[in-house]
């Protein structure tokens, strides 16, 4: 009855109802339903629906579903594309550039010139001169306006608003509107309309099924003539 009112064969099995209406073809798996729906290769794993529709490579890996703007998903290049550093940049040309230290020179040396000591000079005078303990991170930590307990997640943490327990996933959840909870599938969920609890069946019959996907009530769909 269902079959035939959208033009599957007797012989088809239910999927199809749904594969054909999406251009995918009887033998596809039920994931390409929603692959070719947003543009995504049949050999796709299934991240790529995701990385794709949000303009992420397929070679990324998932933390690229929220770098938009970082090229090789490095999380340290959500920070290094801020400062002007260019993605094969290690992290510490992040500070050299920022003090005007060039890429060649020597870790130490972007704390020897910033501080005024000579570049021979032992490492300890770096620190000596303004910083009691030494503390390598305190250089950054005092900068930044955060506490000598140098957690360096909190020059960034506070600067996206979240709280100094740094879960760095609370940098992206909240840009995207979720709960700090953190599921990762609410981030997809809403976009496509369905609830929170994530039954990607809900999304596949567009919720004209009930939430327990009972496909005889699709009988709903068809009107008495159709059903005669």
């Amino acid at each position: 009855m269902f079959r035939r009112h959208i033009g599957i064969s007797d012989n088809n099995n239910i999927l199809q109802m749904f594969r054909r209406q999406f251009g995918i073809s009887d033998n596809d798996n039920i994931p390409q339903m929603f692959r070719r729906y947003i543009g995504i290769s049949d050999n796709d794993n299934i991240l790529h629906m995701f990385r794709r529709h949000i303009g992420i490579s397929d070679n990324n890996n998932i933390l690229q579903i929220f770098s938009r703007q970082i090229d090789n998903n490095n999380i340290l290049q959500m920070f290094r594309i801020q400062f002007g550093i260019s993605d094969n940049d290690n992290i510490p040309q992040m500070f050299r550039r920022y003090i005007g230290i060039s890429d060649n020179d020597n870790l130490l040396h972007m704390f020897r010139r910033h501080i005024g000591i000579s570049d021979n000079n032992n490492i300890l005078q770096i620190f000596s001169r303004q910083i009691d303990k030494n503390n390598i991170l305190q250089i950054f930590s005092r900068q930044f306006g955060i506490s000598d307990k140098n957690n360096i997640l909190q020059i960034f943490s506070r600067q996206f608003g979240i709280s100094d327990k740094n879960n760095i996933l609370q940098i992206f959840s909240r840009q995207f509107g979720i709960s700090d909870k953190n599921n990762i599938l609410q981030i997809f969920s809403r976009q496509f309309g369905i609830s929170d609890k994530n039954n990607i069946l809900r999304y596949s019959v567009d919720n004209l099924i009930s939430d327990n996907n009972n496909i005889p009530q699709m009988s709903s769909l068809l009107t008495d003539d159709q059903e005669t």
